[in-house]
């Protein structure tokens, strides 16, 4: 977090703590230096567009899970096509295939992690290129992507404090114990770690969690960013509204208070020019505040 949203939590009764900002800044593997992501290169002369992905088949179905892994350049991933779901589904009996939808684009499928998974590719080629070179070029490619970028998949937000914790180094009944579960539940979350990650021995779990958050850090903190969008929506609510009490209590005041001369001559004239929240701000200010501090501390609670 930074120092705005410290500055926005001292306001309530229940502040977060530097010590625990610290120590989120400080999110270091037990052992050894953060691993560094460098993505491959795309040979720009051959290659205008490519979009990989992870594609598995559940036991006993023929529609296939695609899973977004990888894109240059980078931008917001496309709605995948009819057509290239119903060639997924008809290649699922194939480990290598290829097929041309125009003249310089192709779908690529390429086999992955044994029988489960397979890589499939989208690819745009620059016009005019030779294609025999530019598809050597996208094999090299996609080796270079399994070998490099760590695939990220889709983490529920109940499982990031267990897989947090268990990234630091903690194990067993300590992990279950700091992060509230029993430890049958940790078990399962890091059982489903595995099969999302395509990892097959628990040893090899810290590690690839690792690469994935040196890759993509904020997928692992996707449930502080939630809690932190609870509390701006909570408190825009508060800031924006004002209860009927607030209100009347604030015209009263200033019924009760004194005017001179000058005062009720120009009442009318800024009664006109004057919107009506300007004649209460204090008052509507101090409610949202006292609804931001109540906001904030529910929201806690609940999440």
């Amino acid at each position: 977090m930074s120092d705005a949203w410290l500055r926005l939590f001292r306001r309530t009764d229940e502040a977060v703590s530097s010590a625990d900002v610290e120590a989120k800044l400080r999110f270091l593997p037990p052992e050894g230096e953060m691993p560094v992501y460098q993505p491959p290169l795309v040979d720009r002369q051959l290659i205008r567009l490519v979009a990989v992905y992870r594609v598995s088949w559940a036991p006993g179905s023929r529609h296939p899970l695609v899973e977004p892994w990888w894109r240059r350049p980078s931008s917001r991933w496309p709605r995948l096509s009819r057509a290239f779901c119903l060639w997924l589904r008809n290649s699922a009996g194939e480990s290598d295939a290829r097929h041309w939808v125009a003249e310089d684009t192709f779908w690529r499928l390429r086999p992955l992690h044994g029988q489960r998974w397979r890589l499939a590719a989208q690819v745009r080629l620059q016009p005019g290129v030779d294609r025999e070179r530019a598809m050597q070029s996208v094999d090299t490619l996609l080796a270079a992507v399994v070998r490099t970028v760590p695939f990220v998949p889709a983490i529920p937000a109940e499982d990031l404090p267990v897989l947090r914790a268990y990234m630091r180094g903690q194990e067993g009944e300590a992990l279950a114990q700091d992060c509230g579960v029993e430890v049958p539940e940790v078990r399962r979350i890091l059982r489903r770690a595995r099969e999302r990650f395509g990892v097959g021995a628990q040893r090899d779990l810290r590690r690839r969690l690792w690469n994935a958050y040196a890759r993509r850090r904020a997928a692992f903190f996707a449930d502080e960013v939630l809690k932190n969008i609870a509390v701006l929506v909570l408190l825009a609510a508060a800031c924006v509204s004002a209860t009927p009490d607030a209100l009347a209590g604030s015209a009263t005041a200033e019924d009760a208070e004194p005017k001179s001369e000058e005062t009720r001559m120009a009442a009318p004239v800024a009664a006109a020019t004057a919107s009506p929240d300007r004649a209460t701000g204090e008052t509507v200010w101090g409610a949202g505040q006292e609804r931001f501090r109540q906001g904030a501390a529910f929201c806690r609670g609940r999440t």
